[in-house]
């Protein structure tokens, strides 16, 4: 069944392409649906002219395409949040490709509205975490941003990049309107500083490639995949910060980088509630 609640810029969409859109179902699935009466919003039941407004609650049983996938794996849920292991190539919300995302999927598997309380590039894999409340939201994502509970990635990089462990710093701007982020070593004029926690955890000499754990201080568009790569080190795979030479000869599809841990670090009375007791782990699955 998929269940969803019109947000504003579904306001005065035909139903048939709004449901087309988010969910991966088939054309005359819809139609079926439709002529079953089982399309409904608002509990009543619709036509396929019916266009949608903001605050409908659409209700349909419609049957997915078979070939459909999940995308991820649950790690961990409780009342208050959704913790899930993402595969690479998946959007976390609706991009201009208006492909199905990870909101879409877990709307459509659990038949209710998740809240994205931090954000991973599509082709970054791993751990992604959800509000199942709305009222909850704000203190989660602020927990995640202060770091109370901290998110860890790996990552692989060509060369021994055992010179970068410690906390690393450098100035980002970002160019919107090529949707890139350009580094730099000392202050310039609307460029914000970055602090980039790297440790080194293996380097392996017959492939000449290093595993790095990231930790981040600040968060901001791209900053692990273009700090790494002003250090001299672009994540394997990075076809918009690394080398194509380099990603030709590794051979990976996506680049390799995977939110592999969140680790409660300082949790008060109210944050030991909603976030789980014990680090939540993920090993990374690069494609």
């Amino acid at each position: 069944m998929i269940r969803y609640i019109a947000q504003k810029n579904d306001d005065g969409k035909p139903v048939e392409r709004l449901l087309l859109s988010r969910y991966k179902i088939e054309r005359n699935g819809f139609y079926k649906a439709l002529r079953k009466r089982d399309v409904k919003i608002n509990g009543k039941r619709i036509s396929e002219n019916t266009v949608v407004r903001e605050g409908d609650i659409i209700e349909a049983y419609i049957p997915f395409k078979q070939d459909a996938e999940k995308g991820y794996k649950i790690l961990y849920q409780n009342e208050y949040l959704l913790i899930v292991d993402k595969k690479q190539g998946i959007p976390v919300t609706e991009d201009r490709n208006h492909e199905f995302s990870l909101l879409d999927r877990l709307s459509r598997d659990f038949g209710q509205e998740f809240t994205l309380c931090h954000r991973i590039d599509r082709n970054t894999g791993g751990i992604v975490v959800l509000s199942k409340r709305k009222e909850y939201a704000d203190t989660i994502k602020n927990a995640l941003n202060t770091r109370c509970c901290e998110k860890i990635y790996h990552c692989l990089v060509s060369g021994n990049a055992a010179r970068l462990v410690g906390i690393q710093k450098a100035w980002h701007f970002k160019d919107r309107a090529k949707n890139r982020v350009y580094i730099y070593a000392a202050p310039r004029k609307y460029a914000k500083e970055i602090l980039t926690e790297i440790k080194s955890v293996e380097y392996d000499s017959q492939s000449n490639t290093s595993v790095l754990e990231i930790s981040l201080i600040t968060g901001r568009t791209h900053q692990i995949r273009a700090h790494l790569a002003f250090l001299g080190f672009p994540i394997l795979g990075d076809g918009k910060y690394g080398s194509n030479a380099v990603n030709e000869k590794y051979g990976y599809r996506y680049q390799a980088l995977w939110a592999c841990a969140l680790i409660p670090r300082r949790m008060d009375a109210q944050l030991a509630r909603i976030f789980p007791d014990r680090a939540i782990t993920t090993i990374p699955a690069y494609e």
